[in-house]
């Protein structure tokens, strides 16, 4: 996967002006006068500037991760109990069709985007790991269909796409981001980017009663060191999201159930039934949400 794919060079944007870019040279200069890299097919926006020091942390954390070569197969992935309990209901939710185009924020090395990923879908595929990428990269050039996938090397502090252009816009535990400003930034990058009638479908940490009952702090990090993240209830995710979007559906998902869940093979089919049940979802880890129609004007998604 050398080049990046022609089909998707379109939507992306220049970050400083908002003009298109032509992402078929190794670089690019827009009207602006800024010059953009494509390094091995992978669109490199990142400015190092546009990261505040929790996400720098994560991305350095990333990084290394994927240079190490720990990334499960799609097999093993859907062989997680754990997995399965938050991967089958989002699939569900996604909805996808063949002709969709698709933003991913937050890709990853493609625990979702090898799924989603097939011929005639079309999706544009941002994180602010480059090693991360480069993994997704050589995962795809391994599958024996060509799917159209264009990597993007950005934050979400720092980029621009084509407003209206995507029908769906997908991205995974945005409570990894740093602060209440950046989630702000995605909802508003997310309500532009997609088309009238498009979803923006998420997950989030949920601060459920298991997080309550243990003292859990709703704002912290993984382990000592590690990835930062922060937890919210239902009320505070559709709070957060009133000035960007008019509908919004919320379920909690990845439900452990007291005893009964320390049996592996019914982990899945009791999380995912205990989802349609009132306050017995107060148990989930995992917040997922889709949110419809914008309340925000195009103009106001470019981050500067």
């Amino acid at each position: 996967m050398s080049d990046f794919p022609a089909r998707l060079g379109e939507f992306i944007c220049c970050p400083e002006c908002a003009s298109g870019l032509d992402v078929a040279a190794a670089a690019s200069v827009c009207r602006c006068g800024r010059q953009h890299q494509v390094h091995q097919g992978i669109v490199s926006l990142l400015r190092n500037d546009a990261l505040v020091s929790e996400s720098a942390h994560e991305r350095s954390l990333r990084d290394a991760e994927a240079l190490a070569g720990v990334r499960r197969t799609a097999e093993e992935i859907a062989a997680s109990p754990h997995e399965a309990m938050e991967m089958r209901t989002t699939l569900e939710w996604l909805a996808l069709r063949n002709d969709d185009v698709v933003l991913e924020l937050g890709c990853g090395d493609g625990r979702y985007t090898e799924i989603i990923a097939r011929p005639g879908r079309r999706i544009l595929a941002v994180d602010f790991s480059m090693e991360a990428l480069r993994r997704l990269q050589e995962v795809l050039e391994r599958k024996s269909v060509a799917v159209d996938v264009g990597m993007v090397h950005a934050s979400i502090a720092y980029l621009a796409v084509r407003p209206q252009s995507f029908d769906v816009v997908f991205s995974t535990l945005t409570s990894n981001l740093p602060d209440h400003a950046h989630r702000q930034m995605l909802y508003r990058l997310a309500a532009s980017a997609l088309k009238p009638g498009g979803r923006f479908v998420f997950s989030a940490h949920h601060y459920g009663w298991r997080e309550r009952r243990a003292g859990m702090d709703k704002s912290g990090h993984y382990t000592p060191g590690g990835i930062y993240r922060y937890q919210m209830t239902r009320k505070e995710l559709r709070e957060e999201l009133r000035q960007t979007f008019a509908d919004v559906r919320i379920s909690p998902i990845q439900i452990y159930l007291p005893v009964v869940s320390r049996i592996t093979g019914l982990r899945v089919a009791l999380s995912r039934a205990a989802e349609r049940i009132p306050l017995l979802n107060n148990l989930g880890a995992l917040l997922l949400c889709e949110a419809r129609n914008p309340v925000v004007d195009s103009k106001d998604q470019q981050p500067g």
